[in-house]
């Protein structure tokens, strides 16, 4: 049933490309509603397929870069531990621990994300 359907839309497309290539074809005459229709929805279905494409590949490039995120992350572990090491704790305002904690959350998170 489906290649049926598909026969149609390509048959229009192709009266399409033939009434556009004659010069004034289409000058003197509207085009069919019904050939709109489909024009329309194929436009549509191209710019779904292109978007969804465009999602797949973005989320593989995402897949890729989780190791260089988890080694940043432990990168940014590592040196959080060493800032607090000496008895740090006792500090309440730090601006160098809130930076740290603020790139541990963004980078967990990008990692998370990215496993979605």
């Amino acid at each position: 049933m489906k290649w049926k359907s598909k026969i149609k839309v390509n048959t229009g497309l192709m009266m399409m490309c033939t009434l556009l290539s004659v010069p004034g074809g289409l000058q003197a005459q509207k085009l069919p509603s019904e050939v709109m229709t489909i024009l329309q929805s194929e436009a549509s279905f191209q710019r779904f397929y292109a978007t969804r494409t465009e999602f797949q590949q973005a989320k593989q490039r995402e897949l890729v870069s989780v190791p260089f995120y988890n080694q940043e992350l432990a990168k940014e572990v590592h040196d959080f531990h060493l800032h607090i090491s000496d008895m740090h704790f006792r500090h309440v305002q730090c601006k160098l621990c809130r930076d740290h904690v603020k790139n541990l959350r963004r980078l967990s998170q990008k990692i998370e994300n990215a496993m979605k």
